[in-house]
Formats: structure tokens, C-alpha cells, sequence
């Protein structure tokens, strides 16, 4: 059922025709960001605002410093982690934390956040405010883009999308997420019954066109599409320019 309503959205009749007709329109995606969160489907920012995205919201990310530097410079003032992650099971496993994955988590952003300024703060995303069921991830595409700016997918009339903040990584931990994301969708999401994935790679038509963002995706599109032995992951991309 859930996947039968994402697939009634325009965009999946044909993914790339509607990103190149609605590239004008979703400059209203990108704004300035007040936050940073995790690429999960479900995660949306509150009040219209914008985020930037990473997995786990940045507790996997290897330079820590760099992201840190990176999200003031932009303005961040809040790191939203959230419950039911797979970054922070991750994360856990990776510093042999023996707590709850979403306790530690919240207390890595907890620490993280106080280099953003004296005045950021924390907001875990409760199950209440996740915009999926527990454990499941229905979204059947995912944005990444090369704007050094925020994005709010709601404002563009997209369907449901994992998001991905290209600006706040190296081209290989860039690669990683997206290996990540596909592996969620496929693991956690419709697996055998899913037709196709789209990864979107949106370029800001300037120093980070769509076609370097395009051919990165399509490196992990054809390593996952070799994982699940079937062509499901796919790539689409436009400039959008703001």
C-alpha cells in the first residue's frame, strides 16, 4: 500500500522528464539551513525551515571537524538526530558502544553540536514525528546535491526522498552515503519487489554541475545494482540554479 502511493507522484512516470521540467520550481527546496539531520526519508524540518543532511546526521561522517567547520560556516545552528536510525546502530557497532544506538547517538550530537556556538542546541526526532512506519523505509528515490545551502523537499512538491548534502563531503565519503542509502532501501525497504530506485543528483549549474554529481551516482547505482544481481538503481539529474 505504501509503496503503491509513492509510485502515484508524477515523478515516477518519468523521473527524469519531471526533473527537467520542474528544475524552476524546486529552487523553492533551497534556502539557508538552520539544521542538520540525518539523510532518512522520514526526517522532515520542522516549521518550512531548511536542513542540511548526512547519515546519522554526521556521527558517521569521518572528518569531524571539517563537517563542524563546514555547518557554521553555513549558518547550522542544530543537529537533529533522530530514533530508529541505522546510522547510529552503525556508529555504535563501530566504537564498540554497548548502549542504546539512539542514546548514543543523541549523546554524540550532544557533544558535536557545541562546536556549531554557544547558542545550538539538540533535537532528537521522536517516532511520533518520523514520516514513515517503524523500521521501514518506503521511499523509492534519493536527492543529492551540490548547493551549499539547505533543502526542504516539501517546498518542491518531490515525493518522498532520502537527501543528501554532496557539499558536505569528500567525492568518497559522498560515494559511502549513497552505497548506504541504496543498502537501506533495499534491506529495510520493498527489496525483490522494488522496480526501480532513482538516485537524483541535483547540480547548482555552476562549480558543481549535475553531470559530476551524475556520474558519481551511477558508480554506486552500478555496484548496488551488482549487490541485488538485478537493474533496480537508477540515476537522474538536472541543474538546479539559486
Amino acid at each position: 500500500m505504501i509503496r503503491q502511493k509513492e509510485l502515484e507522484h508524477p515523478f515516477y512516470a518519468n523521473p527524469q522528464k519531471w526533473i527537467a521540467e520542474n528544475c524552476a520550481a524546486l529552487r523553492a527546496c533551497f534556502g539557508k539551513p538552520s539544521i542538520h539531520t540525518c539523510v532518512d526519508e522520514a526526517v522532515q524540518p520542522r516549521d518550512g525551515k531548511f536542513a542540511t543532511y548526512s547519515v546519522g546526521a554526521g556521527d558517521l561522517h569521518p572528518n569531524q571537524e571539517g563537517l563542524a567547520k563546514n555547518l557554521k560556516e553555513m549558518g547550522v545552528e542544530e543537529v537533529d538526530p533522530h530514533v530508529d536510525c541505522g546510522g547510529n546502530k552503525i556508529f555504535a557497532q563501530k566504537n564498540n558502544l554497548s548502549g542504546d544506538p539512539d542514546a548514543e547517538g543523541l549523546k554524540w550530537a550532544e557533544g558535536f553540536v557545541k562546536q556549531l556556538g554557544p547558542n545550538a542546541s539538540v533535537h532528537q526526532i521522536t517516532e511520533s514525528e518520523l514520516q514513515r512506519p517503524p523500521a521501514f523505509h518506503p521511499a523509492l528515490a534519493a536527492v543529492f546535491y551540490g548547493h551549499r545551502a539547505g533543502f526542504n523537499r516539501n517546498l518542491g512538491n518531490l515525493p518522498l526522498v532520502f537527501k543528501m548534502t554532496d557539499a558536505l563531503a569528500d567525492e568518497q565519503y559522498a560515494l559511502e552515503q549513497l552505497l548506504q542509502i541504496g543498502t537501506i532501501a533495499w534491506e529495510h525497504g520493498h527489496g525483490d519487489q522494488m522496480d526501480k530506485f532513482h538516485f537524483v543528483a541535483l547540480g547548482n549549474g555552476r562549480d558543481v554541475p549535475a553531470k559530476r554529481l551524475e556520474e558519481r551516482a551511477w558508480l554506486a547505482a552500478h555496484e548496488l545494482n551488482k549487490r541485488v544481481q538485478k537493474k533496480v538503481f537508477n540515476v537522474v539529474a538536472g541543474n538546479v540554479e539559486c
